[in-house]
């Protein structure tokens, strides 16, 4: 294994107070100038938003840390899930989880709930956060996640939440119309296929690849994993999977990258560019190695790579797809409670089920990974790579001197 991670250079650390967990950090993105600003929730009660921005000192950045208040939050509370979306009439939406010293559960959201806020407008978080709905619960909640999708009373497109809830079911918070006020409606209205779930859902991924369709991919803490090729416009499922894994899942990534296929292939996808699209599927399981389903809806869960030592790691916690751009490819990040990340190589991947992979480069962190992932924090068009750890948010930015010496090279190459 080559431990040189020359690709990502550290640029900057943000220590937290006290630590967060695997649902507990969420992008602002979407409304003007909040592309680099995340948003941190500790399990001790409190919201952190790391802001960056360049610095003259080319091409470091800066990160600035701080508590943001939020009502309704009790300070000795448990911080269990948060999550965010951009809504044109309400601006910044923030949903959060928690439970608090009676081991009572609830949702609160955040937005605007007047009617002030014009579109584009810029908004104050710290404003933001002092208008909020709460719901009460009564299931534990996980993981909470939001998706647009065409209601069925006016088959307009809408963003919702969806929290996964520990009664073994999926609950939706819609918007009807244009009020401000969330609700919890029939999730199989909205979605067929959370209709039914064989347990705990852990984790959900779902993905709109174009107008009309939209995989949905359901790991859940018995290691029971459920994907779904639905219809949009109908709701209906038109093909699903399933598979078991033996421990419980903690992420799942959905995949689209440009392929080649078309030709002759049989039910290949189309993103919403019109470009032809390969579509994998990533399942990180906590105590297992990470497995890779190549072409789910040409294959199913028949075609597995093994990811050779991510289980090696303490718990496998998270993973991200990456483009690699100094070798050009893409690259699968795995994140483990055992400090380590480790990167995978996605060309040349072995055809035969099951066969295993080693990662192509590795780095030690100092303390356990709760997250990875890619960002443009600082608005420049170039992702960076956010690792939430228990200690803090650290930040890696690509390294651009590696890549202009690439295309150096190539370029004598091409002269010579």
């Amino acid at each position: 294994m080559n431990d040189d991670c020359a690709t990502y250079n550290e640029s900057n650390f943000d220590r937290l107070p006290s630590q967060s967990n695997i649902y507990g950090v969420t992008c602002i993105e979407g409304l003007h100038n909040t592309h680099n600003t995340i948003l941190v929730a500790l399990t001790k009660g409190k919201i952190y938003s790391c802001k960056y921005f360049k610095t003259s000192n080319f091409p470091d950045i800066q990160g600035i840390s701080k508590e943001v208040s939020f009502t309704y939050i009790p300070g000795k509370c448990c911080i269990i899930s948060i999550d965010s979306f951009a809504c044109a009439a309400r601006g910044l939406i923030i949903g959060v989880t928690f439970r608090n010293e009676s081991n009572e559960h609830f949702l609160n959201i955040y937005c605007n709930y007047g009617d002030d806020l014009c579109f584009g407008q810029e908004w104050i978080l710290d404003n933001v956060a002092q208008n909020c709905r709460s719901y009460d619960l009564s299931f534990t909640p996980y993981q909470l996640t939001h998706c647009k999708v065409e209601c069925p009373y006016d088959k307009l497109q809408r963003t919702v939440f969806i929290l996964a809830g520990g009664d073994k079911s999926f609950h939706v918070y819609a918007q009807r119309k244009n009020e401000a006020v969330f609700s919890e409606v029939n999730a199989e209205e909205y979605f067929t296929e959370l209709g039914k779930v064989p347990e705990i859902p852990t984790y959900l991924e779902i993905c709109n690849v174009n107008e009309n369709r939209r995989i949905t991919v359901i790991g859940c803490e018995n290691g029971a994993i459920q994907a779904f090729l639905v219809n949009s416009h109908a709701n209906t499922i038109e093909a699903s999977w399933t598979i078991e894994h033996d421990s419980p899942i903690s992420q799942i990534q959905l995949m689209l990258i440009p392929s080649n296929a078309g030709n002759g292939v049989v039910n290949y996808f189309t993103n919403w560019e019109g470009k032809v699209v390969d579509v994998h599927v990533c399942v990180v399981s906590s105590c297992e190695s990470t497995m890779l389903y190549r072409n789910l809806p040409q294959q199913g869960f028949n075609n597995p790579t093994v990811f050779a030592n991510s289980s090696s790691y303490d718990v496998v916690t998270s993973c991200a797809l990456a483009k690699n751009h100094i070798f050009g490819r893409y690259e699968i990040l795995i994140g483990t409670y055992g400090q380590k990340l480790l990167a995978y190589n996605m060309d040349n991947l072995p055809n035969e089920a099951y066969s295993s992979v080693s990662p192509c480069w590795s780095r030690g962190l100092a303390h356990p990974i709760l997250k990875v992932k890619l960002l443009d924090m600082t608005g420049d068009g170039i992702k960076e790579m956010m690792v939430l750890t228990t200690s803090g948010v650290h930040v890696f930015q690509f390294n651009i001197g590696s890549v202009l010496n690439k295309i150096k090279s190539k370029l004598n190459m091409k002269s010579s």
